[in-house]
């Protein structure tokens, strides 16, 4: 059997993808702790459980995100709960 000459466009195998959630993003079916960014400049930040990517653009963004990754985000300085 040939190839057709294109690539692959699929993701590879053995590699997850992750969400990127931005500004006041919504983090899936377990969101709902919002932390909002009190830092001077922007801010990505990786859940330890969820592994999903949080970023907080600009001094203030919030981001809702899992609630899974809520104790490894509380371990940022610049990053407060909004209740």
């Amino acid at each position: 059997m040939s190839c057709c000459g294109k690539t692959s466009s699929g993701p590879v195998q053995g590699f997850a993808t992750s969400a990127r959630l931005h500004g006041s993003a919504a983090g899936g079916a377990a969101s709902g702790v919002t932390f909002e960014y009190i830092g001077q400049t922007g801010l990505t930040a990786i859940g330890a459980v969820t592994r999903r990517t949080y970023v907080f653009t600009q001094p203030g963004a919030r981001v809702s995100a899992d609630r899974r990754d809520f104790p490894s985000l509380l371990h940022i300085p610049t990053l407060r709960q909004i209740r």
